[in-house]
């Protein structure tokens, strides 16, 4: 098996902990006054799965209740985490409201240009639980994750920063997969008990966390002398795309929890160094050519490539799920890709696999480059049926040696395809385009205009859709129709 090599750009820090905690600890609108702990989205007892999501949230059980505050039991649990020493003075969001008109979309997707250190650490945990380990072994997503904040002896302006992902109770009895990133660790969390606040609404800044902390503090009162204060906890429970029913909190630790948490030798290696944020660069895009332009299409030439693909997986349109998506999710499209019918659709499970294989569960353990645009060929097999492929392009630096294989367990969803010279009529138009019924519109708009024009195209019925933005980009979106010239 190979080891993934892990690239530390920034400086090592070697400290004397042995996990995310203290040794003698063991927990190393946007109001919450009024929070309902047990309405909607806040039931957390036994191995509840809330709302319309189908993430696991960690059990646990209300010891206290308070108006400001509850005391809160969480059970013995198991978590990936990573580190990384953290400049909090930086804090690019502390105005986000009046910067972005209170948009918190807006704000999100500056942030994620960014390249945070919170990006970073997430974007880490997310190679592991995808299948980027020792096993290969995909783990589900679960709730909440949590960021363990230590501050550094010597300078205010210094956190020791511990994000963690919970692990979820089918790894409770049975050993996690090692992490391959040497800056990944497995965390034994013994039982904790917590003061817990709850608020909704966006925690995009360093600023809202310290006040809610803050405030935490400050109904806790005398009690305070109950806690180690060097540490706190912030902790999310939703996607940032999420919009309805947000839940946040901040925890800190009541110290008669004395069982100190085990962790695997990794955990005092700390990644990264100071948390500068540089711009992220924009997608590599395929080349082509212009070959001619017309109103409503254009002719382009594309160069031999190569790509990773998926095999193919059937697809019956009638039965799309996302057919009438504006009506069924108020057409917000942030409330499509947060429901279980986006992620257990044809092409989610065909973009998880190819994800998984770009971010180096393949056979050279390589993380490689997302270019843009994403392909799906559409391929007609007979009425009401068609096979559907999901290609995302390797980059030219890949045209001339050899690309890494897909894992042997992979081999059979996803393959390295080196495709040859390709001339295409493109339509490209803007917005959000969701479902087959909105693809197979501007198909059959490119096909009516090619028939006019009297041009010779694969008339089969077999179309590429491509894509070049997130779903959570809202502007200046790019979408394309590509039909093969026929010769």
């Amino acid at each position: 098996m190979y080891l993934l090599k892990s690239t530390i750009l920034c400086f090592i820090f070697w400290i004397r902990l042995s996990s995310a905690f203290p040794q003698n600890s063991p927990l190393l609108h946007d109001s919450q006054q009024g929070y309902d702990w047990h309405g909607k989205d806040s039931q957390s007892h036994g191995r509840g799965f809330e709302g319309k999501s189908d993430s696991e949230t960690i059990p646990s059980t209300i010891l206290e209740e308070h108006q400001e505050y509850n005391v809160v039991r969480y059970p013995a649990t198991k978590w990936v985490c990573t580190k990384m020493m953290v400049d909090i003075s930086d804090d690019p969001m502390k105005d986000w409201r009046s910067v972005f008109g209170d948009d918190p979309i807006a704000a999100v997707n500056a942030r994620k240009k960014m390249n945070t250190a919170g990006g970073k650490m997430y974007r880490k945990l997310k190679r592991y639980i995808i299948g980027v380990n020792s096993k290969y072994v995909e783990i589900k997503m679960t709730k909440p994750s949590t960021k363990i904040r230590q501050m550094v002896k010597g300078d205010l302006n210094m956190e020791l920063q511990t994000k963690c992902i919970w692990t979820g109770t089918p790894w409770e009895n049975k050993d996690l997969p090692d992490p391959v990133d040497e800056s990944v660790f497995i965390q034994k969390r013994p039982e904790l008990d917590v003061f817990v606040r709850r608020f909704g609404g966006w925690a995009l800044s360093q600023k809202k966390w310290v006040e809610e902390k803050q405030e935490l503090m400050k109904s806790l009162g005398s009690r305070t002398e109950e806690v180690d204060m060097e540490y706190y906890a912030t902790v999310s429970y939703q996607s940032p795309w999420t919009k309805d029913n947000r839940r946040n909190e901040v925890w800190l630790v009541k110290r008669n929890n004395t069982e100190v948490l085990e962790a695997n030798l990794e955990t005092n290696k700390v990644s990264g160094g100071i948390n500068g944020h540089k711009k992220e660069s924009p997608l590599g895009s395929i080349p082509y050519e212009v070959l001619e332009s017309k109103e409503n299409y254009e002719v382009r030439q594309y160069p031999n490539t190569k790509w990773i693909c998926s095999t193919g997986m059937d697809f019956t349109p009638s039965a799309d799920p996302m057919k009438g998506w504006q009506k069924k999710y108020d057409n917000d499209p942030l409330k499509v890709v947060s429901s279980s019918e986006w992620k257990q659709q044809a092409s989610s499970q065909m973009f998880r696999k190819l994800f998984k294989y770009i971010q180096g569960a393949n056979s050279m353990e390589k993380v490689l480059k997302m270019t843009a645009p994403i392909t799906i060929k559409h391929t007609p097999k007979e009425t009401d049926l068609e096979e559907q492929k999901m290609c995302f392009w390797l980059e030219s630096s890949w045209d001339y040696k050899q690309a890494p294989q897909p894992l042997e367990e992979d081999a059979a969803d996803i393959e390295v395809v080196q495709k040859k010279s390709i001339k295409v009529f493109v339509r490209r138009f803007g917005g959000v385009a969701m479902s087959h019924a909105e693809w197979i519109s501007q198909y059959n708009q490119l096909d009516a205009d090619l028939k006019e024009d009297g041009v010779k195209f694969l008339r089969t019925g077999e179309f590429f859709h491509t894509s070049y933005n997130s779903p959570f980009v809202k502007e200046i979106r790019r979408n394309e129709i590509w039909v093969e010239v026929e010769e």
